[in-house]
């Protein structure tokens, strides 16, 4: 079945995110991605632009709460304007109990723990190729293994799966 957002109760908390001149010069306005938590019985879905984490309920009939993903809580990057930093994608991990969300333009991951949303270990997706330090480019998917050892990254732009051992 298909579900429109508006139609949601308690819609009209996050409906500000969805206006035209939210995001300043950011063109994307729709949701980034979603993600099922077990253990809180409850959708998320992640806007990009601003950068924004919405509770959906497990009927998809009403919005459950909804954060601002903001510098103070950790989502930030040294080499990123806060104003450009995005989330590309998130998924829940259900062995760390924690969210890891992914930024394409900090070409990073963040875990944060899943009840404050705090970030709780930020870690650049960089790799060795051919003896040289390298980073995947344009960073656009995110999973976790089962059993909570192994992150996903999928490359948009090179159309490769990354795997990265957690420790």
């Amino acid at each position: 079945r298909r579900v429109k957002l508006e139609e949601l109760e308690g819609f009209n908390t996050v409906e500000h995110l969805f206006d035209e001149a939210t995001g300043d010069h950011h063109e994307n306005k729709g949701i980034e991605s979603i993600a099922w938590d077990l253990t809180r019985d409850q959708f998320w879905l992640t806007k990009e632009w601003p950068r924004w984490l919405i509770g959906v309920s497990p009927d998809l009939t009403r919005v459950v709460g909804s954060t601002e993903l903001t510098a103070e809580l950790g989502y930030s990057h040294n080499s990123t304007k806060d104003s450009e930093l995005d989330i590309s994608d998130m998924c829940v991990d259900p062995v760390a109990r924690g969210l890891w969300f992914l930024s394409d333009k900090g070409q990073c991951v963040y875990l944060a723990d899943a009840s404050t949303l705090e970030v709780l270990q930020q870690f650049s997706l960089s790799y060795t190729r051919n003896g040289k330090l390298a980073e995947v480019d344009k960073p656009e998917g995110i999973a976790v293994s089962p059993d909570g050892d192994r992150l996903y990254i999928v490359s948009d732009s090179e159309a490769r799966l990354y795997v990265f051992a957690i420790h």
